[in-house]
């Protein structure tokens, strides 16, 4: 019924934006002057939105919640420098997000702090996503920059990390509806 995508404004900034499915109502959820909002996922449920801010002027970067109708504020999972706290993906039951600083996969808990490392990986991280049963992750990451980008798929505890194939932005799917999802 909805969709969530960031735009890019006439003064460079990134807005997230919501809309119906047929491209009306087209309505940001965060005002301009803020940073950098990219990288939008719905929540299983539908009742919130993650995506990445980051800060130019402090150069640090947050995951924030919203709702879709754009109240609600809540910033978390805090860098203290750089653009990391990205891609993140809701776990199955809504209740963590798996994210990325960029060299580390992260699972934090919704609101929570910084998360948890569940995994460092040997070089920048493109991509992740949750499996729908919420039990492994997929992961794609470039360990040097000459070397083509690698898809993974490990536990979600971070354990039996697996090569699949060559790629990057994996997307696990598809996701089980819910009858209150947009």
């Amino acid at each position: 019924k909805m969709l969530v995508f960031q735009r890019y404004s006439w003064d460079g900034a990134r807005v997230i934006y919501t809309m119906n499915a047929d491209g009306s109502e087209q309505q940001p959820l965060n005002a301009r002057g803020f940073g950098f909002d990219f990288d939008p996922d719905w929540s299983p449920d539908g009742q919130r939105i993650v995506f990445s801010r980051y800060n130019p002027d402090r150069n640090r970067s947050s995951l924030c919640t919203i709702t879709p109708s754009g109240t609600d504020l809540d910033c978390f999972a805090r860098q203290e420098t750089g653009i990391g706290a990205a891609d993140a993906d809701f776990t199955p039951d809504g209740q963590k997000i798996l994210y990325s600083d960029s060299l580390r996969l992260k699972l934090t808990r919704v609101g929570g702090g910084v998360g948890e490392t569940m995994h460092t990986a040997e070089g920048r991280i493109a991509g992740l996503s949750v499996s729908p049963n919420g039990k492994k992750v997929v992961f794609a990451y470039n360990a040097s920059g000459s070397e083509p980008t690698r898809i993974y798929k490990m536990n979600l505890d971070g354990t039996r990390k697996t090569l699949l194939t060559v790629g990057r932005d994996p997307d696990w799917g598809p996701r089980r509806t819910t009858t209150s999802a947009p």
